[in-house]
């Protein structure tokens, strides 16, 4: 027992560690294990895609999560699955982007129900178009979530199917939400036009500018509208705790057969 007690009082252990890993290193098992590891289908974090895409670690069936799209903490957060390409894989370096390192590999974003634009490299300074990015979630999802900030949509997107776009507010009693997604477009440029077979829904959204043409059988929920036109050319569309105000063409313009109610409508030059 007192042998014990003694070997114990005076054992260092952190020598006995550095012991041991320079026997391992020298023996070369250290680094095998460290190769092994970075090597494995573990999860790998990295600040952005570009760092993700040349990175030599990723192998076949493993994840990565960027903390970002172009840089950390940018709003473009994923999760990615890296795979061997197919031939029905196309590189768009959005939902499919190839990496550098490797001929074969590429990384696949996972997404369930609703994309965030941010994920596939929207950028919300107010002057970068965000149609090209916004266009190629809406060919492959219905529900669309737009996160806080200022976008810029120079050309209109139709939508040809039942789609629900939506962005980030808070709730204000004068006048439903005050959405803090905001949406510029150019002079005599909606930012969105319905077809009239479809249901779409808007929830959320500032449109600084010109906003929804042609709604039909469509949900507009939250939104406000200022600049110049709203709301046009609609029927059968259900208008919700928006506010139309500043708007110098008008509000809501040649909407019938729909319901409008509590919505905050002031200082428009008609409508």
């Amino acid at each position: 027992k007192s042998y014990v007690d003694n070997y114990f009082d005076n054992l260092d252990v952190q020598e006995e560690i550095n012991n041991k890993l320079d026997d391992m290193v020298e023996a070369g098992t250290l680094q095998e294990i460290i190769t092994d590891y970075l090597n494995s289908k573990a999860i790998f974090a990295f600040d952005n895609v570009a760092s993700m895409k040349i990175s030599t670690n990723l192998i076949d069936g493993s994840y990565a999560e960027t903390l970002g799209y172009y840089t950390k903490n940018d709003g473009g957060k994923a999760l990615y699955k890296i795979r061997e390409i197919t031939n029905d894989d196309t590189i768009d370096e959005k939902f499919i982007i190839a990496l550098t390192n490797s001929n074969t590999l590429i990384a696949e974003l996972i997404v369930k129900d609703v994309i965030n634009i941010k994920c596939i490299g929207a950028v919300s300074d107010g002057e970068t178009d965000i149609v090209p990015v916004l266009t190629s979630a809406i060919s492959k999802f219905n529900t669309i979530y737009i996160p806080s900030g200022n976008y810029k949509m120079n050309t209109t997107i139709t939508l040809t199917k039942n789609t629900y776009i939506y962005g980030d507010g808070t709730i204000q009693t004068w006048s439903g939400r005050n959405p803090t997604t905001i949406i510029n477009t150019p002079d005599e440029t909606y930012a969105f036009k319905c077809e009239w077979n479809n249901s779409n829904k808007f929830e959320n959204l500032t449109f600084n500018g010109y906003g929804i043409d042609e709604p039909c059988g469509t949900q507009i929920i939250g939104c406000e509208f200022k600049g110049h036109v709203g709301i046009r050319n609609g029927r059968v569309v259900n208008i919700t705790e928006c506010s139309f105000h500043g708007c110098d063409t008008a509000g809501i313009y040649k909407i019938t057969d729909s319901k409008v109610v509590n919505n905050y409508i002031y200082e428009n030059t008609t409508g």
